[in-house]
């Protein structure tokens, strides 16, 4: 069973977008299982580095979409992107020196983090799309 599972409930409607983010939450999900395992540092180390590449990737997607098709709230949008890979580069410079930072209560607040942006601020930018038929 995932720890961090994806639900259809938090597809905004664009499919790139809307695999990116899937993808996102099965890569948290092995990061998250093999903290659990404590898994060898080297392991944890490149799924880590996989997960931020991948969250970086999928942010620049869904800022350029913003963009191309003017969301208004572009700029609130990015900077809550620029907080939470903030955190990830915070975290990742610490992990360096002390392998314990990837904990069970980070993930958990990965895990609340992401759940809470999708629904509340993706869903947002999916009802502006919708709403004026930019599909």
């Amino acid at each position: 069973m995932a720890l961090i599972q994806w639900f259809e409930r938090y597809k905004i409607g664009v499919e790139s977008i809307d695999n990116k983010h899937k993808r996102l939450f099965e890569i948290a999900d092995e990061l998250y299982m093999e903290i659990l395992r404590m898994r060898d540092e080297d392991i944890l180390g490149e799924i880590f580095v996989f997960f931020i590449e991948h969250t970086y990737s999928t942010f620049t997607e869904e800022e350029n979409y913003m963009i191309k098709t003017q969301y208004p709230d572009y700029h609130i949008h990015k900077m809550e992107h620029d907080i939470f890979f903030d955190k990830l580069m915070f975290i990742f410079g610490v992990f360096d020196k002390d392998k314990k930072v990837l904990s069970v209560t980070f993930m958990e607040s990965v895990k609340d983090w992401l759940r809470a942006h999708i629904l509340r601020d993706d869903m947002k930018y999916a009802d502006y799309i919708t709403r004026n038929r930019l599909l």
